[in-house]
């Protein structure tokens, strides 16, 4: 009597473990890429130094405006003309300013100290906001060795997987 076997299907799950390996290995280095902070390397090219000499230059030109609509405000309360007057007073005249600043009633003094922090914190937020836009959309999205990394990583591992899994059969 003849002896009947099963078919053996081939296998096709080594070549889909290396594929799955690949495609994870290539989806974390690309998310990565965004997620690990830009390195005193790549903040030292030329290019990173003259977009931050740009940026510094357009964010001070907040407080100038800010200043500006201030100044155009029709009814201004004493602590924003105070302000004003200190804003316009030369840098090294500290003892003018302070002057200036002690002739306030405690309740102006304090609202001189908010339109300060305002203004101040306005142009910080603004200066943050506008560097981590170019770091996320022109420093980092030029790193593409990090996505071929974890591809090559992924098969490694894979490959690896692979050797174990058939020592084990």
């Amino acid at each position: 009597m003849a002896k009947v076997s099963a078919v053996h299907q081939k296998d096709n799950s080594m070549l889909s473990n290396v594929v799955k390996g690949v495609a994870v290995g290539a989806g974390a280095g690309y998310i990565s890429k965004y997620m690990l902070p830009v390195q005193p390397g790549e903040k030292s090219t030329k290019e990173y130094q003259k977009a931050m000499e740009i940026i510094k230059r357009e964010t001070g030109n907040i407080k100038g405006v800010m200043i500006e609509r201030i100044k155009n405000l029709p009814n201004k309360t004493l602590a924003q003309d105070t302000f004003l007057k200190v804003v316009e007073t030369p840098k090294g005249a500290i003892n003018d300013k302070m002057r200036i600043i002690n002739k306030l009633k405690p309740d102006d003094k304090l609202e001189l100290r908010n339109i300060i922090s305002t203004v101040n914190d306005y142009a910080s937020k603004m200066l943050k906001h506008h560097i981590t836009a170019y770091e996320v959309g022109v420093t980092k999205r030029i790193r593409p060795a990090f996505v071929g990394l974890g591809a090559f990583l992924g098969f490694v591992g894979a490959v690896a997987y692979n050797v174990a899994k058939t020592n084990r059969a």
